[in-house]
């Protein structure tokens, strides 16, 4: 099962052109997906997405030194 683009208006048909065929066409194994799985696909993700980014802000933030002040012009 392939997600059918071919009936959006003004760019299915070109899209369907220019996708691979796995993509439109499916891989050819039966794939079930209800909605409590869909949820838990989102939430997991909505999860993510700030987990990352808090982890890459700390990553950065450990590049700087930790010991003593960091001193102005005036120093």
């Amino acid at each position: 099962m392939g997600f059918k683009v071919q009936s959006i208006p003004g760019i299915g048909p070109w899209l369907d052109a220019h996708m691979p065929a796995f993509v439109t066409q499916g891989l050819g194994v039966p794939f079930y997906f209800g909605g409590t799985s869909l949820l838990i696909v989102v939430g997991v993700a909505m999860d993510t997405v700030p987990a990352d980014r808090v982890a890459a802000r700390d990553a950065e933030l450990r590049r700087f030194p930790e010991e003593g002040r960091i001193r102005g012009r005036r120093g």
